[in-house]
């Protein structure tokens, strides 16, 4: 056992206490044991550690005096109850250091640590020219974009995949995210778009003059691209100022399956927010040193009915029609992950702060939630 504990406690998590020692003071360190041990296994070196650092030594789930889990417990499920525990014990920032499968699991931590300094940066509807920390949404695809406007950057094999660009003023902001996970931007080969609005399309240009990525749009889309100028269709097309014009390499159809650095992407348009509208799927797939895991990711645009103040939809019938097949459509997408192109439309924040983003449902329960919005303005005009 320790020589000296100055705290032995237990935190609750979803799947259980957990049972951890508190030594030291100074910077977090958060210890992590081999499968098989305990916080015994720390026992030589935490005295002379927590010289320098707050140690808080863990047992794992189902060792040591931690509870045993109802299930299977695999090395994101232990990653998810730990994060639980430093949340709830305020560790916001440290250090992770572990032995055998306590160094995976560190890893693990280590690379969903930054969803921690996002919420602390970032709030609900924020800026969307304010810097956020990138950070790691699901195995190879990290979130890169400000606080307020959603950009994804899947990690490809040689060539990497962006999705949107946010406002113009976001490009060096993005650019930087993109050099802070260690990447070249200059290794980013495609950019993909959500919808054709400058606060997710403003910085393509810029970015395709840094990155020399091919732009891929929806036909619609590719028109607006090209010309800077939004589509005379579009419900906001009043309001949204023009943006610097940028080619477009290729024009994706409905339902085609683009492999991209390797990765297969699937292209799904629904139109309704604007005109030439996309969303998209892919699987995210765990990095090198984690279990070999691939889940759905879904990159959903907006869907939002929102128009310039003159505007009203009930004249627009065609204009409904999209919207309901695209809201059918997203209802059916496959979805372990949802995002959004802005993060507050999902509740991507209070999903975060409520355990995690990985549901299942998020994409029935994202188009119902829309559905309702859309109803809503319906009736509100018609009144």
């Amino acid at each position: 056992m320790f020589v000296r504990r100055d705290l032995s406690d237990r935190v609750p998590t979803p799947e259980g206490e957990m049972h951890y020692v508190k030594q030291g003071s100074g910077y977090p360190l958060v210890m992590l044991h081999p499968l098989g041990t305990s916080t015994w296994a720390w026992h030589s070196v935490i005295d002379s550690l927590s010289q320098h650092y707050t140690c808080y030594a863990f047992d794992m789930l189902g060792h040591g005096e931690s509870d045993k889990p109802s299930r299977h417990f695999n090395i994101p499920d232990y990653a998810n109850a730990l994060d639980h525990a430093c949340q709830i014990l305020n560790i916001h920032r440290g250090h992770y250091v572990g032995n055998s499968v306590g160094a995976i699991l560190a890893a693990e931590m280590a690379a969903s640590f930054p969803q921690s300094a996002f919420l602390e940066k970032c709030e609900n509807w924020d800026e969307w020219d304010k810097p956020a920390p990138p950070f790691q949404l699901l195995g190879d695809t990290w979130y890169v974009g400000t606080c307020g406007i959603s950009a994804l950057l899947v990690i490809g094999g040689g060539e990497h995949i962006l999705i949107d660009s946010g406002v113009e003023d976001a490009a060096p902001l993005i650019l930087a995210n993109i050099r802070a996970l260690g990447i070249d931007p200059r290794d980013v080969g495609y950019l993909l778009m959500s919808h054709e609005h400058f606060d997710h399309v403003g910085a393509h240009a810029a970015l395709v003059e840094a990155t020399g990525a091919e732009v891929i749009a929806s036909p619609i889309a590719a028109q607006v691209l090209s010309s800077g100028e939004a589509s005379a269709d579009d419900p906001q097309a009043d309001i949204h100022p023009a943006m610097t014009p940028v080619n477009v390499d290729r024009i994706v159809s409905d339902g085609e399956v683009l492999n991209l650095g390797g990765k297969e992407f699937t292209a799904h348009l629904t139109p309704g927010h604007t005109p030439g509208a996309m969303s998209w799927t892919w699987n995210a797939c765990s990095l090198p040193w984690q279990p070999p895991v691939c889940r759905r990711v879904a990159y959903v645009d907006s869907l939002s009915p929102v128009s310039a103040d003159d505007y009203r939809f009930t004249d627009h019938p065609a204009v409904v029609a999209d919207f309901r097949r695209s809201i059918a459509k997203v209802a059916t997408l496959p979805c372990d992950l949802l995002a959004t192109p802005h993060p507050s439309s999902s509740g991507m924040l209070d999903r975060m702060k409520e355990g995690g983003l990985l549901d299942g449902a998020a994409c029935a329960d994202y188009a119902k939630a829309i559905e309702k919005r859309l109803n809503d303005r319906l009736a509100e005009e018609a009144e």
